[in-house]
């Protein structure tokens, strides 16, 4: 993710935090739309696990 992104994914991602109160539910979350948003080729449950 370029470094340009990083204050407006985190401000994004704290829209949501409330959704996941738990730490570890809210850096899963984070990981996985960071791996959505990859340029990753092929997005699956195991490559972004």
């Amino acid at each position: 993710m370029a470094a340009g992104w990083s204050a407006s994914f985190e401000a994004f991602m704290g829209r949501f935090a409330a959704r996941f109160p738990r730490v570890e539910s809210r850096r899963q979350m984070r990981s996985y739309v960071r791996g959505l948003l990859s340029e990753t080729e092929r997005k699956n449950g195991w490559t972004l696990a």
